[in-house]
């Protein structure tokens, strides 16, 4: 159950339960903190719980048991999943989603056309710029930076204080893309490994995963290529090989 159109004023003028829910005529239950607002055209799902100082814009829809921190802003036309929550202090810009199941850490500010896939969890005072695109049952963590129009892969792994940022060099294989995101680090899916660790180890990579022969051998290829362009701009250099020594004759 949902109600559409709903104002902050008609919330709290429903009659109230024995668990403090205000009960809309159709059955909907919802809890409002004071100083909140609602835009008009929204809709909000059974069992939300909006805190104290939410402001929620025009043409939002937020689904069945969510809850929203006290003091943050969901902007127009945004969709916030089933079971999210939404820590105080969040800054959610137009024309966002996010997934069933997420947990929004305080203080995040996500910009306007950003997506979250389902599952996700994004620690605190993390920053997600305009129009990026997060897949399914990713952990990001505190103090993040995901710049404008960054792709993340389903189930990745990103570490508190880390920056991601578009790369000037991406790749997109038969089932791999792979990037380089700076000093002489690549990435490929959510493993972020410098360049010697992925010239050791691609095929391992390829093989755990099931590629074909064909795919392997693209992989390695796809590799040099972005350790090439590494080298030509000098972001990597190829470790110094050991000199040979040559004993002198015996007697």
């Amino acid at each position: 159950m949902n109600v559409y159109d709903v104002t902050a004023e008609a919330i709290r003028a429903w009659p109230i339960d024995e668990n403090d829910w205000h009960v809309a005529p159709n059955g909907t239950r919802i809890k409002i903190g004071d100083r909140s607002t609602i835009g008009d055209r929204s809709t909000i799902g059974d069992g939300v719980t909006i805190g104290e100082g939410v402001a929620i814009g025009r043409n939002c829809k937020i689904r069945r048991y969510c809850k929203i921190g006290e003091d943050s802003m969901i902007g127009t036309g945004c969709m916030i999943g089933r079971n999210c929550k939404i820590g105080a202090d969040a800054m959610i810009r137009h024309r966002c989603t996010i997934g069933t199941g997420c947990k929004i850490g305080n203080g995040c500010k996500f910009w306007n056309d950003c997506r979250i896939g389902d599952c996700c969890t994004i620690g605190f005072d993390t920053t997600i710029y305009n129009d990026c695109r997060i897949g399914d049952c990713c952990t990001i963590g505190s103090d993040t930076t995901i710049c404008d129009r960054c792709r993340i892969g389903d189930e990745c792994t990103i570490v508190r204080d880390a920056t991601i940022d578009v790369s000037p060099l991406y790749i997109v294989g038969t089932r791999v893309f792979i990037a380089w995101v700076g000093g002489d680090l690549i990435q490929s899916g959510c493993i972020i490994k410098p360049a010697d660790w992925w010239l050791a180890n691609v095929e391992r990579c390829a093989q755990e995963h099931k590629y074909t022969e064909q795919q392997q051998r693209e992989y390695r290829l796809h590799v040099e290529h972005i350790i090439a362009w590494m080298t030509l701009y000098g972001f990597y250099c190829e470790p110094a090989k050991p000199e040979a020594h040559h004993g002198g004759p015996k007697g």
